[in-house]
């Protein structure tokens, strides 16, 4: 990376339909069974517990409903997975719920349909925080998993801090956790580590000479996280899984 920031010249030219991104084409006429493009779905929320409203009014419009919808439609399929990450919010909910839920969602947990990941009190802001505040929101929300569900997440999710720091891979991986992804990160470094198939790196800390510190890492590699920025520029895939814009959602 120290080499690549002496190198890189940081644009940001126009990619079509990702606009930060670049132009895809795939050989349609050379697909087989064995190279057909894979597309995994990978349904997840960020809810901030601190932005333009209040935490209570984020939990009550917003927050809540995706927690009391997430049950019933894992249940609907085995094969359905979701994943949440700020315990804040979900600390909030399980003590609103009934025993009978809170079993469910322990049921979910156990088949692996249901995961936390990070487990922190908040995502936390990794760009002008000290390193003190991020261990203890990790901290925070690791002992009320611990303490109430008995769970330990194992894959860091960091889709929405303005830039990341090293300290936080660190604590990671001191943490025990096999993995993490990170998102925000200049749309150049995107470009350059997705085209020569490097968005899957080890990070490590730069004093280190070991590689002790080592944590498996993805980089998403487009402007965003929400579907339109990650299930691929064509609309026919795309916006099938977009269901706050498709046509009639009760979620406009």
């Amino acid at each position: 990376m120290h080499k690549l920031f002496s190198t890189l010249e940081f644009d940001n030219t126009n990619g079509g339909a990702w606009t930060q991104g670049w132009k895809v084409s795939y050989p349609q006429d050379k697909w087989t069974a064995e190279n057909q493009l894979k597309i995994i779905v990978v349904p997840h929320t960020h809810c901030d517990p601190g932005w333009i409203k209040t935490f209570e009014m984020y939990y009550r419009t917003e927050t809540k409903k995706i927690l009391d919808s997430f049950v019933p439609k894992l249940e609907q399929n085995h094969k359905y997975k979701f994943m949440f990450s700020e315990m804040s919010y979900f600390s909030w909910w399980w003590s609103d719920i009934d025993n009978s839920l809170r079993e469910r969602v322990k049921k979910l947990i156990k088949t692996g349909q249901f995961e936390i990941s990070t487990g922190g009190w908040v995502m936390t802001d990794e760009a002008n925080t000290h390193y003190y505040a991020m261990l203890d929101q990790l901290i925070e929300g690791h002992q009320w998993l611990n303490s109430t569900l008995g769970y330990v997440p194992k894959s860091g999710w960091s889709i929405d801090p303005f830039g990341y720091s090293s300290t936080m891979a660190y604590l990671l991986k001191r943490s025990n956790f096999n993995s993490m992804l990170i998102q925000r990160v200049h749309y150049a470094i995107k470009k350059y580590l997705a085209k020569t198939t490097n968005l899957e790196f080890m990070w490590r800390q730069h004093w280190d000479q070991t590689g002790t510190t080592d944590i498996y890492t993805h980089m998403m590699p487009f402007y965003s996280y929400d579907v339109p920025h990650t299930c691929g520029p064509e609309p026919a895939i795309c916006c099938q899984f977009d269901f706050r814009r498709l046509p009639g959602s009760s979620y406009r």
